[in-house]
C-alpha cells in the first residue's frame, strides 16, 4: 500500500469530511468485494469492464446529483417500453480493458501531456533562442520557467464516472465506434454481408452492431448476457475495428470515433448498478509510477474527497497508464484522514 496525506487536513478538506465516508464503508462490503475481483481481473487477466464518463454531461463534480440521474432513468426507461422515436431513451457507457487506448469522451489531456502546451513551450524556446532583445529574453525565461511550473504541476481537472454491474442491466445496442447516438432508438437493424448493423439517427451510415448475432439460418439474434455484448465488443477493438472503417476515415466526422458506445438501461434504480465510482487518469494522461500517482491523489485530494462523499456508500477507484503503458486500475482508501491507494 502506497499512501499520501496529512493528519489534519488532506487538500484543505478537514478531517471531519472522512467521518461520513468511514461510517458510509460500514455499509459497502459487498460492493468493496467486487471491486476487487473487478481490479484483478482487469489488470491481470485483461478483462473488460463498462464504464459510464460523466465528463462532458456535468460541468463539474459539485454539479453531480444523484436525484437527477434517477429522474433521468426513469424517464428514459418509459420512453423505450413506449418506443419512443425522439428523446433519449438509454443511456451510454463505454468498454475499457487494460491494453485499450481508448481515450474516453470529453476528457482533457494532463498538463504534461497537453500538446498545445507542449507546442507553446516550445515556441517560447524557439523565440527564446533567435531573441536579441535583453528585456525580452527575461521575459521569455520567465515564461517558459511558469509553464514548466505549470506543466509539471498535478493539479488537474480530472474526469470521474462510474463502473457499472453488467448484471444489473439491459444492454439495446453495442458499438464498437461510437456515432452520434443521441441515446435515441436504434431498432432498425439490418444484416451486411452476414453481420449485423444498426442504421443511425443523425448520420446516414451503418454502424456495427455487436449486440446481435447473424445465426447459420440468417436471423438476427441478441445476445443473451451483457457480459457477452462487452467482450465482443472488446474483441472488434482489438482487431482494429475494421467493420468501421468508412466510419473512421470520414473526414466530415470531427468527434473521436475510436470510443465504443454500449446503450444500456438500469434493471432497477440507476445507483444500484454502479459497482463503484472512478476518477479517470489515463484518457490523455502520460505513463505514471507509483510515486507520481501519489502525487496526483495529494494534489487533487479536494476533488476526490467531495466526489466521495457524493458517491457515498459505493467505493472509489483510480483508472491510470501504468509505467508500461497499459490502463490499470487501484482502489482508492479513505481512513484516518490518509488519502492511499492499494496496490
Amino acid at each position: 500500500m502506497a499512501s499520501y496525506g496529512v493528519l489534519e487536513t488532506v487538500g484543505g478538506v478537514s478531517i471531519n469530511d472522512f467521518t461520513v465516508i468511514n461510517q458510509a464503508a460500514q455499509l459497502t462490503d459487498r460492493s468493496v468485494d467486487e471491486l476487487d475481483k473487478i481490479i484483478e481481473r482487469f489488470n491481470k487477466y485483461n478483462q473488460s469492464i463498462l464504464v459510464v464518463s460523466l465528463a462532458g454531461k456535468i460541468s463539474n463534480i459539485a454539479d453531480f446529483q444523484f436525484d437527477k440521474i434517477e429522474s433521468d432513468c426513469r424517464l428514459r426507461k418509459a420512453g423505450f417500453q413506449g418506443k419512443q422515436a425522439s428523446g433519449a431513451v438509454n443511456f451510454s457507457g463505454a468498454v475499457l480493458f487494460s491494453r485499450c487506448k481508448d481515450k474516453m469522451f470529453a476528457t482533457e489531456y494532463s498538463n504534461i501531456n497537453n500538446p498545445n502546451i507542449k507546442n507553446y513551450l516550445s515556441d517560447l524556446k524557439t523565440e527564446l533562442q533567435n531573441c536579441e532583445d535583453c528585456d525580452r529574453m527575461v521575459e521569455l525565461e520567465q515564461e517558459i520557467e511558469d509553464t514548466n511550473q505549470y506543466i509539471n504541476s498535478r493539479k488537474v481537472d480530472f474526469s470521474f464516472g462510474f463502473i457499472i454491474d453488467p448484471n444489473s442491466i439491459t444492454i439495446q445496442n453495442a458499438f464498437p465506434s461510437q456515432h452520434n447516438t443521441i441515446n435515441r432508438l436504434h431498432d432498425k437493424i439490418e444484416i451486411i454481408e452476414g453481420k449485423a448493423y444498426s442504421s443511425g439517427i443523425t448520420e446516414s451510415d451503418m454502424f456495427r452492431d455487436k449486440h446481435y448475432q447473424v445465426n447459420e439460418k440468417g436471423v438476427l439474434i441478441p445476445r443473451s448476457k451483457p457480459q457477452e455484448d462487452i467482450e465482443a465488443v472488446k474483441k472488434h477493438i482489438e482487431k482494429g475495428r475494421l467493420a468501421d472503417a468508412n466510419h473512421l476515415n470520414n473526414p466530415q466526422v470531427h468527434y473521436d470515433k475510436k470510443l465504443s458506445e454500449i446503450l444500456f438501461l438500469p434493471n432497477a434504480d440507476y445507483r444500484q448498478s454502479i459497482t463503484a465510482g472512478y476518477i479517470d487518469l489515463a484518457s490523455g494522461f502520460e505513463n505514471c509510477s507509483k510515486v507520481d500517482i501519489n502525487n496526483y491523489l495529494f494534489e487533487n485530494s479536494e476533488q476526490i474527497i467531495f466526489f466521495k462523499n457524493k458517491m457515498a456508500e459505493k467505493p472509489l477507484c483510480l483508472i491510470f497508464n501504468n509505467e508500461s503503458g497499459g490502463r490499470e486500475i487501484a482502489k482508492i482508501n479513505f481512513a484516518d484522514g490518509i488519502l492511499s491507494v492499494v496496490w
